[in-house]
């Protein structure tokens, strides 16, 4: 693959992206994952919504059951 900017040869996508966004400023939708830690981190923070989105399920449940 090669950049289309400058004509440099890259292996992968991901290694094209990464030239493309640090050397010419061009965005890409991993801007946010600089690192693996990065993109790990953000697992916690889904986490918490996945419980927070279940309790109200939970409680959404139990209020309707309680209607009947």
């Amino acid at each position: 693959m090669k950049c289309g900017k400058c004509l440099k040869e890259f292996n992968g996508w991901l290694a094209l992206k990464n030239h493309e966004n640090k050397i010419h400023g061009i965005k890409n939708f991993m801007e946010g994952h600089a690192n693996v830690k990065a993109y790990q981190g953000g697992s916690a923070a889904r986490q918490e919504r996945e419980t927070t989105a279940d309790e109200k399920l939970h409680e959404a449940i139990s209020r309707w059951k309680s209607r009947r």
